[in-house]
């Protein structure tokens, strides 16, 4: 909703970049669940997606199949 209210819709993002960092949490699920939720939903917007990460948090390989 904040993204259709800010760009006036979802249609609107595709073409856009997004840049992301992703560091290290205490909690597992969180680093590894955030930047790949983001991703898979962002590129099927139509985003072009950067991320950018310490090496060892490397993202699945079935996430960058998608």
């Amino acid at each position: 909703m904040h993204l259709k209210k800010t760009f006036g819709s979802l249609e609107a993002l595709r073409g856009r970049k997004l840049v992301m960092s992703w560091a290290h949490s205490p909690s597992y699920g969180k680093p590894l669940s955030v930047p790949q939720g983001v991703l898979g939903l962002m590129t099927r917007l139509g985003l072009d997606v950067v991320l950018a990460h310490p090496p060892g948090y490397e993202l699945l390989p079935e996430i960058m199949t998608l």
